[in-house]
């Protein structure tokens, strides 16, 4: 059969666990790219202002949103790749360079599907992230004061109606497809590897290669991820970036090189639990489905 339930029931249950483990430190990222602060200044200032409910603003819109999202992910790729796999005679072998291709090729098809459905949900989490409470300039908020997820939505739908909901697709697109395909490559093979290696626990396994699979995805892409964070937080009733190009060279002109490397600390510091969580949610999850469903 195609088209199979169980990859998107599955992805949708590692994608949450992912959420709660990584949204804070989500949230210091967007402040760091979208401020040029450091990571040490993002960290005292939102807990001195705002406490530990500021690592969590605009968490309540992924937390009903990630789950449908990474279901979209997971099973767009894990049916894309059983479609690849059916149309040819190649085994399913990672050591067979074709596999290795079509592991990349789904997670790009997978990619593409999950921007596709979630620029909107990335762009109300980024406006409410970028919004600080404080003292002069960590006082901030580039589109509305509002700090509800439905304020936030209105704000952005009046300012710029449904097209206003997609402000950072590009970037998105850019960031996001190919590193989806790196993100499932990465795992396919650090699984085959530390199955060799005589890593003989699942679930080790999983937490090895999901989590080192989200950093070495992650780390290629900082500066597209900067760049779609000044965008969407951008004012869309008098836009300082005209798009990507334009804001490349204004964050380079104000900023600087070291702008385009703001939030990798803690993009790496994250990625490895987050995306550690989620495979082992998602192969759980998956092997359970298989076995009683």
């Amino acid at each position: 059969m195609f088209f199979n339930l169980h990859d998107f029931i599955a992805g949708w249950i590692g994608g949450i666990g992912g959420l709660v483990v990584g949204h804070p430190g989500d949230t210091i990222k967007v402040r760091q790219q979208t401020y040029n602060s450091t990571l040490w200044r993002a960290v005292k200032e939102t807990y001195r202002y705002e406490g530990v409910r500021g690592f969590f603003k605009g968490m309540l819109f992924p937390l009903l949103t990630t789950g449908p999202a990474s279901s979209v992910f997971f099973g767009v790729y894990g049916n894309s790749l059983h479609w690849l796999q059916s149309s040819s005679k190649s085994k399913v072998r990672f050591d067979d360079p074709f596999w290795q291709q079509k592991v990349f090729f789904a997670g790009c098809i997978g990619g593409l599907a999950t921007v596709l459905a979630t620029c909107p949900v990335e762009l109300v989490k980024t406006v409410l992230q970028a919004n600080t409470e404080g003292k002069g300039n960590w006082n901030r908020s580039l589109i509305t004061r509002d700090t509800s997820m439905i304020g936030c939505i209105r704000s952005i739908y009046k300012q710029g109606g449904i097209p206003g909901l997609y402000r950072g697709l590009i970037p998105m697109m850019y960031r996001d497809v190919p590193t989806y395909g790196i993100y499932t490559w990465a795992y396919e093979f650090l699984m085959h590897y530390f199955y060799h290696a005589h890593i003989l626990s699942d679930i080790t396994r999983q937490i090895l290669a999901g989590g080192c699979a989200g950093v070495v995805s992650w780390m290629f892409i900082i500066p597209l991820d900067v760049v779609k964070s000044r965008i969407q937080a951008d004012n869309p009733l008098n836009p300082r970036y005209k798009g990507m190009v334009d804001c490349f060279y204004k964050s380079y002109k104000s900023d600087g090189m070291a702008i385009f490397n703001k939030g990798f600390l803690v993009v790496c510091l994250r990625a490895f639990p987050v995306n550690a969580a989620t495979f082992v949610g998602y192969e759980t999850a998956l092997k359970i489905l298989r076995e009683y469903f």
